[in-house]
């Protein structure tokens, strides 16, 4: 879905026409359940906060101003329903990237007869498992700006709307986080290898 077909739905739903806002839902809902799930690595809270989401979207969408993409503006609302949410529990989040959010969560799983060996199918989930958990450990201005980036696949000038930063400030906190994604990969090779690894930064 282009700007411009949001920005048409949006429209018609500010005339009245809850189908439109129904539409948009259906556009991205997925997107926002996995940005949900990712942060919070709960899939029942994660389905209850996008449901939130779209909530409050659905309140907040007769003053939509047209400044922005729908995408990005619900984007926004779902980070930082997120972010408030863990400092309210004061979770500890561990991630795991091991399922296809779109995919298993909503529709029923296909055979796939160009699907890779078993032992080369386990290495790839214990990667995506230790790449999760490492970004389970980032601080939460890397951890949103890194999944945003890496796994949303959204662009710095979208990044920077949605968490309403400069420019600048977002290229260097998602350069930042991927360098201390490094670190801790390292840290967890060390350690896996069965190496006391002392942490110097404090």
């Amino acid at each position: 879905m282009d700007k411009q077909q949001e920005f048409e739905l949006i429209k018609e739903f500010q005339r009245g026409n809850i189908q439109a806002f129904e539409s948009l839902v259906l556009g991205y809902e997925k997107s926002v359940y996995g940005v949900c799930f990712r942060m919070l690595k709960d899939r029942e809270e994660a389905y209850d906060l996008s449901q939130e989401v779209f909530i409050k979207a659905y309140k907040g969408l007769s003053n939509f101003q047209f400044q922005s993409k729908f995408s990005t503006w619900v984007y926004r609302i779902a980070t930082n329903a997120c972010l408030d949410y863990l400092k309210k529990k004061r979770v500890d989040v561990a991630f795991s990237l091991n399922q296809t959010i779109g995919e298993d969560e909503f529709t029923p799983e296909m055979a796939d007869e160009t699907a890779p060996e078993p032992q080369a199918e386990l290495d790839r989930k214990e990667v995506q498992e230790q790449i999760g958990d490492a970004i389970g450990q980032l601080s939460e201005k890397y951890r949103e700006a890194i999944i945003l980036r890496e796994l949303e696949g959204l662009s710095y000038e979208e990044i920077a709307e949605i968490t309403e930063s400069s420019l600048g400030a977002t290229k260097t906190r998602i350069k930042r986080g991927r360098e201390r994604l490094r670190e801790i990969l390292e840290e967890m090779k060390l350690q896996a290898a069965g190496i006391v690894y002392e942490n110097r930064k404090g």
